[in-house]
Parts: structure tokens; sequence; C-alpha cells
């Protein structure tokens, strides 16, 4: 738990990049629905949608970030802007991209 609440901490970090890896470090607890505090604001894959969708975000972000919604499966789609990202994220000009976030809606599922 202790290792939940340092990485909680860090999604409200003043650095985006640490935000960033912080969320994706998070996907395993989402996905598992272990040691998470209640509320959790921000939602890390609220973090990861906004950085995602910036204007020339890094492509090892978009992929670690699918990579990430797809081990939240079902529970990152409890932020609307996680699917969102995820519908916008297949039409990215990057293979890998397209195929990490396809991969990653199958396994959300529905929204």
């Amino acid at each position: 738990e202790d290792h939940v609440d340092m990485l909680r901490d860090t999604l409200l970090h003043r650095d985006p990049v640490r935000r960033q890896k912080a969320a994706i470090a998070m996907a395993s607890y989402i996905g598992d629905q272990m040691h998470l505090p209640v509320p959790l604001e921000p939602h890390p894959a609220q973090v990861l949608a906004e950085a995602m969708l910036k204007k020339r975000a890094p492509m090892p972000l978009l992929v670690e970030g699918c990579q990430a919604f797809a081990i939240m499966g079902p529970h990152c789609a409890v932020r609307p802007l996680a699917t969102e990202c995820l519908g916008k994220m297949v039409k990215v000009q990057e293979p890998t991209v397209q195929f990490e976030a396809v991969r990653a809606i199958g396994l959300v599922g529905p929204a």
C-alpha cells in the first residue's frame, strides 16, 4: 500500500512526465482493483488520456499508454476521456500505436 500511496502522490506532481510514469505504473493496481484508495483522484486513466491527446505527444507515451489501458481493462472506462483517447489512437499513423490501441479496446470492452 505504501507503493500505491507514493504513486498516487506522484499523480499530482507538477512534472507531467512523472505524472505519466506514475499513471502507467498504477495500471496493474487498477486492473486488479487491489490496494486502491477511494476515491482515486486523479484517476491514472485520466492522467494518461490527457497526456496522450496533446499535440505532438511522444510515440513511446502513446504505445505505453495504450498498453496501460489494456492492463487496466474495463476499469479505465470509468473515465470517458480514456475511451475517447483509445478511439483516437486507432487513427494515429503508426502501426504499433494502432495495434496497441485496438488490443486495448478489446480488453477494455464497451464503455
